[in-house]
């Protein structure tokens, strides 16, 4: 089962401090912090890429413009860029 942090959490900020270039770097951690975040049990965290849609990605790209230096970045295309990569696939409507 697939989940997914929705508005109103702290999602790309969360994605920020636990994931990097689709690596997590401490599974374990992850995994809790995930359990907490979603309120449910978690076998298992991984990240492979990004799959969202086009209003997704568009609101994600408007709250990192909002805001880049939360990532340490100057522009959108650099977070994106630095956080994601090629990790990214945006599904048509």
């Amino acid at each position: 089962m697939s989940r997914q942090l929705g508005d109103g959490d702290d999602g790309w900020l969360f994605f920020r401090d636990n994931c990097w270039r689709g690596a997590l770097n401490d599974p374990a951690f992850f995994g809790t912090e995930t359990e907490d975040a979603l309120g449910v049990s978690v076998d298992d965290v991984r990240f492979q890429e990004l799959q969202t849609d086009e209003a997704y990605f568009a609101a994600l790209k408007s709250a990192i413009a909002d805001d880049p230096s939360l990532f340490n970045a100057e522009s959108v295309t650099e977070v994106l860029r630095t956080y994601l990569g090629s990790s990214i696939r945006v599904e048509s409507e």
